[in-house]
């Protein structure tokens, strides 16, 4: 009963409403513009056109991913039949929206834009350019199908730069920016607001030290061994010494901070030695899926997913972490397979799972 109940939480914690599939998507394409999440475009939309987007949308890229050159060509007149048939309230709504302007301004379009000469511009670079648009939509396929919807939308935001072209440059994301998306997507993940005051308190040189420390920590992670992975505990708290007092001293007692500790059931009273040693637990006893989860890491970042990387990072800390506020130590049992793991391990063997159980918990307790 316990299992089915954790797996209902879980569940229930990880379902996501229509319109906040939009609104990730919308994050991601505003993002990448280098303008704010908009405010003021899903609450104009009801429930049963947000459901539809979302369908049509899913199945846009379906198409799209399997479709010809041809099969490309026509999804320009089917989205425009699907914005037909869009309720004239929703319409009425979003009409003169000012956050849609600033997009289209981004891309060159603005009301006087001719729409005839648009829509030819489009089709004439999927047509010059089929193999490559033809893996963006497989690409953008991928990532909806995997719940990545703010990737899905700050990809979609940049291709269309490529068909297009830009009223403005868009220039590289500074150190500030990129940490920013990932801590975005870190709350995102959380059900939590976009942050708004960490970000502030770090210094340019601060930040270009934590990008580069970030991207060597998930390099090294990709590719280590569990002792790898344990000793980065270290690494981290050391880096963490290095940072300039001032910018500690900004950060302390920051509530954003906070209400995503409390999140992973973490608060000032939380035991860091417990805690360190719960995620160290895991690491051991888990080594092939977390350093899965790490490789994975890895190559969003070094893509510039940044977003993604949090978003993702901020799940699989659910699962070392979880988010009961009582951290319990080890048992004897767990710190003898732990040291059984790595004996074996070491060996090139799996994981014993047929020793520990033979001994009594007093027995354990006296062998460790």
């Amino acid at each position: 009963k316990r299992f089915l109940a954790i797996l209902a939480i879980i569940l229930l914690a990880q379902a996501i409403t229509d319109k906040e599939i939009i609104q990730q998507a919308l994050n991601g394409l505003f993002e990448e513009n280098k303008l704010p999440d908009p405010t003021t475009i899903v609450p104009c939309i009801d429930d049963d056109t947000a459901h539809k987007l979302v369908v049509f949308g899913g199945e846009v890229l379906e198409k799209a991913a399997k479709g010809s050159i041809a099969d490309l060509v026509s999804l320009v007149a089917l989205i425009k039949g699907f914005g037909d048939q869009i309720p004239q309230s929703v319409s009425d709504c979003l009409d003169g929206n000012k956050e849609f302007e600033a997009l289209g301004l981004k891309y060159g379009i603005d009301n006087n834009t001719d729409t005839d000469a648009l829509e030819k511009k489009i089709i004439t670079y999927v047509t010059l350019h089929y193999l490559e648009v033809h893996k963006w939509f497989g690409d953008l396929n991928t990532n909806w199908k995997a719940g990545k919807y703010y990737q899905v939308g700050y990809d979609g935001g940049s291709y269309g730069h490529k068909v297009l072209g830009s009223s403005v440059s868009i220039p590289n994301p500074t150190d500030k920016e990129i940490l920013q998306q990932a801590l975005n997507g870190l709350f995102e993940q959380n059900k939590l607001p976009d942050p708004t005051t960490i970000v502030p308190c770090i210094d340019d040189d601060t930040a270009h030290k934590l990008v580069v420390f970030i991207g060597e920590l998930l390099e090294k992670a990709g590719k280590g061994s569990i002792t790898d992975l344990i000793s980065l505990v270290d690494l981290i708290k050391k880096f963490g010494d290095q940072i300039p007092q001032s910018v500690k001293d900004c950060l302390d007692g920051n509530k954003e901070f906070e209400a995503l500790g409390l999140k992973y059931g973490i608060d000032n009273n939380t035991d860091s030695s417990a805690l360190e040693k719960k995620v160290i637990a895991y690491v051991t006893l888990h080594y092939l899926t977390v350093h899965g989860w790490l490789g994975d890491l890895n190559k969003e970042w070094k893509a510039g997913k940044y977003y993604q990387t949090g978003f993702d990072a901020a799940g699989y800390g659910h699962k070392i972490l979880g988010s009961s506020v009582s951290i319990p130590n080890l048992t004897d049992k767990e710190i003898l397979q732990q040291a059984l793991n790595g004996l074996f391990e070491q060996n090139k063997l799996p994981d014993p799972t047929t020793i520990v159980d033979c001994g009594d918990d007093a027995t354990s307790h006296l062998i460790v």
